[in-house]
Order: C-alpha cells, then structure tokens, then sequence
C-alpha cells in the first residue's frame, strides 16, 4: 500500500508506486515529497514557473489536438500535463543535464497523443496519417522546430517527438502506439525512471536497456499477464516455442519506411528529421 499521507511519503512508498505502474501515484508522491522537504525551492519554483503563461499554452495546445483527433480517421486519446515543480527541479538538477533553466526543459508542457492500433505494425501506417495532419499545422503556426523518432526496429517503444517552441516555452508532444502503452507504463517508463533518472532505488530490478532479449522478454511476460507488477514479472518471454509471438508481432523491416515517410513529409516543410536510439 502507498504511503501518501501529507508530509509524509518515503522512498519505499514512491517505489511501491512505479512498479506497481501507478505512474500518476507515484507523480502525486513525489510532489507530496519534494513540497514537504523543500518548501522554500517549492515556492520559489511555483512563483517562476507562473511567469510563464503556461496554462495559457496548454490549453492552445490542447484545443489544437482535440480539433485534429475530430479530423483523423484513426481514434486517438490524449494526455497532458505541465511539470510540476518537483519534476522540474528533478531536470534542472540532474547529472549531466542541460536542461540548466526552466525555458530550456524541452518538455515543460508535454502531450501524448496514444493511436490505437491492433497491433505493432498498424502503428506506422496509423501514426504517418496523423502527422500528415499534424505537422503542417504545427508548422503553419511557427510552432515546430524538429521531429525525433524513436527507433524501433527490434524495440517495442514506437515514439515519434515533436519539438515545439511557443513564446520561449517548449511543448513536447509525443506519438505512441495506444496498443503498447499499458504495458509501458508498467515495464519500461518506471525502469526507466529508476535506472536513467535515478527517482527512485533500483532493488531487485533488472536494467534492461542494453539486452534487447531482457527488453522483449519483460513485455511478452507483461503482455500475457496484466495483473503482474514489476517484482512479480518475469524477464522472459512467455510464449511457446522458439519464437516470441510478441516480438514476431513487429515487422523489423518496416521501420525504415516508417522513418523515410516521416522524414519526406517534413522535408517538405524544412523541418528535420532526427532518430534516437536506445
């Protein structure tokens, strides 16, 4: 159980939270944490963070993306938030950061736009008509400043950035595949959280960021028992036989034509086109 009592939550309690996938707990928990034991940062950052107009900028945004989800013909939900202070001190004052001030966090007003897809491979013809939408809206507006896709040719995270720039403030608005995201937010983005960003102690978990087999092998168990959590997880794949249906779900091929279509659509526009790969 969460510990969330105010003025008190531990790290066990913040830990308990991501890897159960409580990702939005875990949030409320570290604010509730960072508000306590620094309430002096906590003022000062709130007090700067609302020179800034952010709301004002959020809701353009979210008006912006609720007008395209009417237009596409692919269902899209949406999610949204402006960092709070806990979270924004957490990138100004992490190792090797350059984020150093708060116009310079590249997602200070973030969205993610989840594409329903049946499936690993729908992702890429259903994300390519959105942009087809998306960024020249972006771009007629002045807004955009670069896109950066994740590269998943044997990953199972499909995320395209967008990088956005709106009165010296940075919007992110991330595309991800809808079909992936519950498992996400249950495996990958809390190991992420512990082992990359250090939020939380890594006990007992494994880092499965430079084993691509441990990757697959956590998202097929995730994939095939939605009741387990990361402590009960195993990182294998659960399938019979010696291929994993999950990971055999992904046309390896398809990526690079995923990423060039991405990539003429923006040249069209002079935006470029970058490619992150974990």
């Amino acid at each position: 159980m969460h510990q969330s009592c105010r003025g008190f939550v531990d790290e066990e309690s913040i830990f308990e939270a991501y890897v159960c996938g409580d990702v939005k707990i875990a949030s409320e928990l570290e604010s509730i944490r960072f508000n306590t034991d620094y309430p002096d940062i906590y003022l000062a950052l709130r007090s700067e963070l609302s020179q800034h107009s952010l709301e004002a900028i959020h809701e353009e945004f979210r008006e912006m993306m609720a007008r395209l989800i009417q237009s596409v013909k692919h269902p899209v939900k949406m999610n949204s938030r402006i960092k709070s202070p806990s979270s924004v001190y957490h990138s100004l004052t992490r190792v090797n950061s350059d984020e150093l001030t708060i116009t310079e966090i590249r997602d200070l007003v973030g969205f993610r736009l989840l594409i329903k897809s049946e499936n690993f491979d729908q992702f890429y013809d259903s994300s390519v008509d959105v942009l087809v939408q998306l960024v020249p809206i972006l771009v007629g507006k002045g807004y955009l400043s670069g896109v950066r896709i994740h590269n998943s040719t044997d990953h199972p995270l499909q995320q395209v950035h967008l990088q956005c720039k709106v009165r010296g403030i940075f919007v992110e608005i991330k595309l991800m595949n809808q079909y992936y995201y519950p498992v996400f937010e249950r495996t990958l983005y809390p190991l992420w959280e512990g082992f990359v960003k250090d939020k939380f102690p890594i006990n007992g978990l494994k880092n499965i960021f430079h084993d691509t087999n441990l990757m697959w092998g956590i998202t097929c168990a995730a994939f095939n028992d939605a009741k387990k959590d990361l402590k009960t997880l195993q990182y294998l794949c659960q399938c019979v036989g010696l291929r994993c249906e999950v990971r055999d779900n992904m046309t390896k091929q398809r990526y690079r034509s995923f990423f060039d279509r991405i990539d003429s659509i923006c040249k069209e526009l002079d935006i470029s086109v970058s490619e992150k790969v974990t």
